[in-house]
């Protein structure tokens, strides 16, 4: 980082140059962890680290965060995470800005529009206890990346996550810690109960790199093997036609060349209880963001036991009742939609319906190389099982073979222990979120 560049910009939305670094170019076309940090003069999201009675924001030598969230006296340890890191370099003439610094890479995915789909925002719509919050942390997580591709090289991932800071007690920036924390955190519960907060982001960033694998890593298995290392080389070339929009737009103003895109996908995350009823923030955020996934727990569904509670939460909705509701409000949204269902790990061993049991028998002694043989596999495969449950589930199951919307199994086995791994969040990011990222037509290829 280098502290001595820290200024002012003006950015002109026909021209974004001053975004990026201007003394070494390394910082612009590497991962997004080492780029330069923006931080956007009267936005309201503020610095979870923000202390009024100073009137700067001030990150402590050593952070702490809990081994166990869902366990009191579990004991603690050090987070390291790059965005802490940087922001205890930021000079002290900045540290008076309240709003919250962000990387150059989030920026880019806001404001360029590339040919082919290389960024995207999604929101994250699921009742309580939908697994949305484990998904998208799972997304981020390192170990969810690590391997070599087919035909060499690897994906570097780096990441960012921010949560709105608590507007009163003293541990303001608590959850923003405990978010970040889920990124690095070992056995045990994985993450806490989502916060009702007005933000709640995180941000996976991808760059494809020619480089041999690093010493100590193991081949990639599984779901990394869709992405070809041929195709992502034309994807990430040297330099990037894109179009520029304004603040806030995708709308195009002019064609210019920037420096190679990192490819983003950020997630907006709402606490389950705050979208039974689809108004105010929830509204003006589907408008804004680019895609919607709706998100189910599969242990909800009636066939397997439609579940109304958890052993977590004592109370809660049904997550294909809420899925339900959610999907006729925002059906008529101009925009893409996919349903996600989770939890597979606690159904897919289930002996009945047939048709589950049977798809299922040839994936369950190994899990970590499942992938459906075509797009429409899953929706397939959960269409049939709706059909045979409650007039609910025989409405959705209605509504996404007329509207043909994907589906995603993405799920977390072992998610209690330190050898957790996430399975269906590669195609669910490559064959959705990404699409510019798709190496051939996984029809043909059967991945």
């Amino acid at each position: 980082m280098h502290r001595e560049s820290t200024r002012c910009i003006d950015i002109d939305p026909k021209d974004p140059g001053a975004i990026f670094c201007p003394g070494n170019s390394n910082c612009n076309i590497g991962p997004a962890d080492i780029g330069p940090l923006l931080l956007h003069v009267g936005c309201k999201q503020t610095n979870p680290f923000w202390d009024t009675a100073s009137g700067k924001f001030e990150v402590p030598p050593t952070v702490y965060y809990k081994l166990d969230p869902n366990t009191s006296g579990s004991g603690t340890s050090a987070l390291h995470h790059w965005l802490l890191e940087a922001m205890r370099e930021v000079p002290d003439e900045f540290r008076i800005n309240r709003e919250m610094w962000y990387p150059q890479a989030l920026f880019r995915a806001f404001h360029e529009q590339y040919e082919t789909s290389l960024a995207t925002t999604v929101l994250l719509l699921g009742g309580q206890a939908a697994g949305k919050s484990v998904m998208a942390t799972m997304a981020l997580r390192e170990e969810t990346w690590t391997g070599a591709l087919p035909g060499g090289g690897i994906i570097q991932r780096s990441d960012y996550v921010y949560v709105s800071p608590s507007s009163v007690g003293q541990n303001r920036e608590e959850h923003f810690i405990e978010s970040m924390a889920a990124l690095q955190r070992g056995s045990g519960s994985l993450i806490a109960e989502t916060p009702s907060l007005d933000r709640n982001i995180r941000a996976l960033f991808l760059r494809y790199e020619a480089d041999e694998l690093p010493t100590g890593s193991a081949p990639g298995s599984g779901g990394l093997q869709m992405f070809n290392a041929q195709n992502l080389r034309k994807v990430f070339a040297q330099t990037a036609v894109a179009i520029w929009g304004g603040s806030g737009s995708r709308s195009a103003s002019s064609r210019i060349e920037l420096p190679p895109p990192i490819s983003s996908v950020v997630f907006y995350d709402l606490k389950g209880e705050t979208v039974d009823v689809a108004s105010g923030k929830l509204i003006d955020l589907a408008h804004r963001l680019e895609r919607i996934a709706f998100v189910i727990s599969a242990e909800d569904l009636s066939l397997f036991g439609g579940q109304t509670g958890s052993a977590q939460i004592a109370t809660r909705r049904n997550s294909v009742d809420v899925a339900n509701k959610l999907m006729q409000r925002f059906d008529s949204f101009p925009k893409p939609f996919s349903l996600i269902v989770t939890h597979i790990d606690a159904v897919r061993r289930k002996t009945s319906p047939p048709v589950w049991a049977n798809y299922w028998a040839q994936h369950n002694t190994a899990p970590a190389d499942y992938r459906p043989i075509t797009p429409a596999t899953e929706r397939d495969l959960l269409c049939q099982v709706l059909d045979m449950g409650n007039n609910t589930e025989k409405g959705i199951g209605i509504r996404l073979r007329k509207r043909r919307w994907p589906v995603h199994f993405v799920w977390t086995e072992d998610i209690d222990t330190g050898n957790r791994y996430s399975v269906g969040i590669h195609n669910f990011v490559y064959g959705w979120c990404l699409p510019g990222l798709r190496a051939a037509n996984p029809g043909a290829t059967g991945r």
